[in-house]
């Protein structure tokens, strides 16, 4: 039988886990380079490479919001310039609308006069 360390990283390896084991405890293979055991690297927040790709992050979010608002803009222009050919066209039909009107008050006073003049005739 083996150690507890060795059964561990046998778990480890079965589980597909990237955990080295040595006699001292574990540590992530990922992290090497960083620090060992309790001691962590500390980032220097003001200049790391988080504080750019935040600033990039706000650039291209604000690039993407700019372009949505110009694109709604386009679209409302479009929209209004739509309503105002309807309005346009909705004013035209009106005006053809009283034409007939106008027209169908005529063909009835000539059709009253026509059957005045037929009685009368009669």
């Amino acid at each position: 039988m083996g150690t507890i360390n060795e059964k561990a990283a046998t778990r480890a390896k079965e589980k597909g886990s990237n955990f080295d084991t040595y006699s001292g405890g574990s540590r992530d293979a990922r992290r090497e380079g960083e620090g060992y055991g309790t001691e962590q690297k500390r980032d220097d927040r003001t200049h790391s490479e988080r504080a750019s790709v935040l600033t990039l992050g706000k650039s291209i979010t604000g690039g993407m919001l700019r372009q949505l608002i110009a694109d709604y803009r386009d679209q409302l222009a479009a929209k209004k310039e739509e309503i105002n050919k309807l309005e346009n066209q909705i004013r035209q039909a009106n005006d053809e609308a009283e034409k007939l009107q106008s027209r169908i008050q005529e063909f009835e006073a000539l059709q009253s006069q026509l059957e005045q003049q037929i009685e009368e005739n009669e």
